[in-house]
């Protein structure tokens, strides 16, 4: 006969087992989760790739030199509009920092696809 002692023990042991089912199911979903997200980042970088390879030289560079004629733009106009009070002094310093760093970026990436342009 087993006693109530026994009985709480082997319960606790059902409850324990349960619970490391449970664990292994959540982590085999988890890694089931990482693997979708990693092939829709590999799927993502390659579609980035074809658009990229798509491109041709003078669309990039074009689009460089945009970005720079409104850096331009905004370093000639900001300091006026911002002691019209249009634009906050953080704000025109924010907005020139991202403008510096999207011609930064398209920079690297006209380098990278078109390394003799």
């Amino acid at each position: 006969m087993i006693t109530q002692e026994q009985k709480q023990v082997l319960n606790r042991s059902q409850e324990e087992a349960e619970r490391v089912e449970e664990v292994k199911k959540i982590k085999a979903e988890e890694a089931e989760e990482r693997a979708k997200i990693n092939q829709q980042l590999e799927q993502r970088r390659l579609e980035a790739r074809q658009t990229l390879e798509a491109l041709n030289s003078e669309e990039c560079e074009e689009a460089l030199a945009e970005l720079v004629r409104e850096l331009t733009v905004r370093d000639r106009c900001f300091p006026r509009w911002i002691n019209e009070g249009r634009i906050s002094k953080i704000d025109a310093r924010d907005r020139v920092h991202r403008q510096r760093k999207a011609v930064e970026i398209v920079g690297l990436v006209v380098d990278i696809v078109y390394p003799s342009a």
